[in-house]
């Protein structure tokens, strides 16, 4: 049961720094490079041209409600470019973002039944959507997820010790893991606020 658990914890915490890891001894995030507004002095040479990303692809919200606010996340997905992959777009948010969209999306009818136009792909764009707690409330990440390079670099290992504790009778356990990535094609991703 520990071991399932740090093998869990190990995999939010790659999803965490793929969408927010600073770059150093960690991924690169999707919202970190979006949010740089000068090229990094570590960037490859060897990379592909860098472009400041900061006011085009992340774009706060109006307030918007309704058909309002999908028509405002509809237009918001002209910011990214998409010439290299077929896959969908996938849009990350928290709970409590995706269930405000839900009822943002309620209406009636013809049988007068309350319905709701969001399950788990977005309106009109479509796409799936993942719920990943650590986004901020009112954020939603989106973009192609292929022109995401996630390599594992060295296997993840798990292990356990009697010896660290072994005055107090305590097992230790721990979960190690390594990986590299960051945005290829960083203009294939986006993030907005849905909020003002």
């Amino acid at each position: 049961e520990i071991l399932n658990a740090l093998g869990k914890a190990i995999g939010k915490a790659v999803d965490k720094a793929s969408v927010y890891g600073t770059g150093v001894k960690m991924t690169l995030g999707i919202v970190t490079r979006l949010a740089q507004a000068a090229k990094p002095e570590n960037y490859a040479a060897t990379a592909r041209e860098w472009k400041n990303l900061s006011s085009s692809n992340v774009i706060t919200g109006t307030g918007a409600a309704g058909v309002n606010l999908f028509k405002e996340i509809a237009g918001n997905t002209g910011v990214i470019d998409n010439d290299y992959f077929d896959g969908g777009l996938c849009w990350m948010m928290n709970k409590k973002t995706h269930t405000t969209l839900t009822v943002q999306s309620m209406d009636k009818n013809l049988n007068a039944a309350i319905v709701a136009g969001i399950s788990n792909s977005m309106p009109v764009v479509g796409g799936d959507i993942v719920e990943l707690s650590f986004i901020p409330d009112g954020n939603i990440v989106f973009g192609y997820l292929d022109a995401y390079l996630l390599a594992e670099r060295a296997g993840t290992t798990l292990g356990q010790s009697e010896h660290v504790r072994f005055l107090e009778d305590q097992t230790v356990f721990k979960g190690t893991a390594r990986y590299d990535g960051h945005p290829s094609i960083a203009e294939a991703f986006g993030v907005m606020s849905i909020t003002t």
